[in-house]
């Protein structure tokens, strides 16, 4: 990915790496520092996930190109989406 942002739907959307930092300092952990053995590691890669979809703008297919996401199937990414969504909006 570049440092430029990208267009969807004639939508602005962040660079992906301020995205990333952006998700970094919020949570207070680098993604290569994210222990998805854990509960919290799986609630932190969907966090993830929603904030690189929806403030980076990017496919499934491109977040899967992440390490973190490397071992998961489209429809997992799609399914992990939802429910971090979900969990999100009970906040």
């Amino acid at each position: 990915m570049g440092i430029y942002g990208k267009r969807i739907d004639d939508k602005y959307v962040e660079p992906v790496e301020k995205v990333i930092w952006e998700f970094e300092k919020i949570k207070g952990i680098k993604i290569d520092d994210i222990d998805i053995s854990t509960k919290e590691g799986t609630r932190q890669r969907g966090d993830l996930l929603v904030m690189l979809k929806e403030n980076g703008g990017l496919t499934y297919k491109e977040v899967s190109e992440f390490d973190i996401f490397e071992d998961i199937k489209m429809d997992s990414l799609r399914s992990i989406y939802r429910n971090a969504k979900k969990r999100r909006g009970k906040n």
